[in-house]
């Protein structure tokens, strides 16, 4: 099997991530030795989108990046409302997230950045898998329920071929058990 990522290890800022190799189906955890939002991670997401040029990642494949806030959210930022993003998503895809939202009986004219976390992350997901084979992805911020249902709708992605990078940080208590088997890497701060 051919790797779609690999990397012999760089460093993203002050993070020295380690060498790997992420083939087509598989899900790689990273852990990340420091709290979500900062200067390193953005740098670890340019280097992963291909944005920035790294002489140590080969990318085989087109990633795409998707977390619930800042710049990496842009794939909901083209959809102002909730009934835009509907209209935008597979039929399959539509009917997941139309189950999350129902409940809360959210007009198709309501603003995106009123969905609840789990929706936001759900539907980046949803719109970032149509044009990537590689989803780097974070669930900061969303409770154990919603790291289970974003984990159910990826475990079932990846069985289609989707390969996923899942950064995880310290003290966000997203420890949750994964649907599928997993790598584990320990990212670190050393040299």
């Amino acid at each position: 099997m051919s790797a779609i990522c690999e990397t012999k290890g760089f460093r993203a800022g002050a993070v020295r991530v380690p060498a790997f190799a992420l083939n087509r189906g598989e899900w790689l955890v990273l852990r990340w030795p420091a709290s979500f939002g900062g200067d390193s991670e953005s740098r670890f997401y340019h280097t992963l989108s291909g944005s920035a040029v790294c002489s140590e990642v080969a990318l085989h494949a087109t990633t795409k990046i998707v977390t619930q806030f800042g710049k990496w959210a842009e794939a909901l930022n083209r959809h102002r409302t909730v009934g835009e993003l509907l209209a935008a998503l597979p039929a399959e895809d539509r009917c997941r997230l139309n189950a999350e939202i129902e409940p809360r009986r959210l007009a198709p004219s309501t603003l995106l950045d009123q969905l609840p976390g789990t929706s936001r992350v759900l539907a980046g997901l949803m719109l970032a898998v149509s044009a990537g084979e590689i989803l780097v992805f974070n669930t900061a911020g969303l409770d154990p329920t919603g790291v289970q249902k974003v984990y159910a709708y990826l475990a079932d992605k990846m069985n289609r071929g989707l390969s996923l990078i899942e950064l995880e940080f310290p003290g966000t208590g997203q420890r949750e058990p994964h649907p599928v088997g997993v790598t584990v890497l320990e990212a670190s701060t050393r040299q």
